[in-house]
């Protein structure tokens, strides 16, 4: 079994967390953006790409971008600065092991068809922006092991489990509830055994 990193007690039930040591890249899943990358060293993103490619995307206006920076230090960390990325002003902490580390990028045309506009307005840009920084915050917490599963036990006998939860806060990404869900409902078959006997 896998080490568990917390106990939480719910009714009869203990819900075990554990981390999700063999997790899914949230980059196969169907993203809106590309990430761009120019390491040779780590992947950072989907397509690792000269600077020239990167430089080219940021001077297409067919394309929106946020810059994707990268702090690589006994490990990985990649955010974007949406607030200031419409003046592309790096952020104010950048230290020497700290730089930008490629884009995330989307075409217009993409956008588009995506959302059913016929006008990409700034707006729908601002909307777009909060969505690729939600995508490389998701992306950062893949390279870092932030994710979790749980396991529904009674008895010491393991009911349902479940993994693929990203952050550690346990109700804010659902994990609770789906655990909680899972013991009222074996809870509910055990009246029901009871309730024929």
């Amino acid at each position: 079994m896998r080490d568990i990193i917390e106990t939480i007690k719910y009714k009869n039930y203990d819900i075990n967390i554990h981390i999700d040591e063999y997790p899914e890249s949230p980059r196969q899943w169907d993203n809106l953006g590309t990430i761009y990358y120019c390491s040779s060293r780590y992947i950072l993103g989907d397509k690792q790409v000269d600077r020239k490619v990167i430089q080219d995307i940021m001077n297409d206006p067919n394309y929106f971008y946020l810059p994707v920076y990268a702090y690589i230090h006994s490990g990985v960390s990649l955010w974007t600065n949406y607030n200031t990325m419409r003046d592309h002003v790096p952020p104010s902490h950048l230290g020497w092991d700290t730089g930008m580390s490629g884009i995330i990028a989307v075409s217009k045309k993409k956008i588009r068809k995506e959302y059913t506009v016929k006008r990409v307005t700034n707006k729908l840009k601002d909307k777009i922006g909060v969505y690729l920084n939600n995508e490389i915050e998701i992306f950062n917490q893949y390279l870092n092991g932030d994710i979790y599963g749980y396991s529904v036990m009674l008895n010491g006998k393991q009911i349902d489990s479940c993994y693929g939860y990203y952050g550690t806060n346990w109700k804010e990404n659902g994990l609770l509830d789906s655990a909680e869900s899972e013991a009222d409902y074996d809870n509910e078959k055990i009246k029901e055994y009871e309730g024929m006997l």
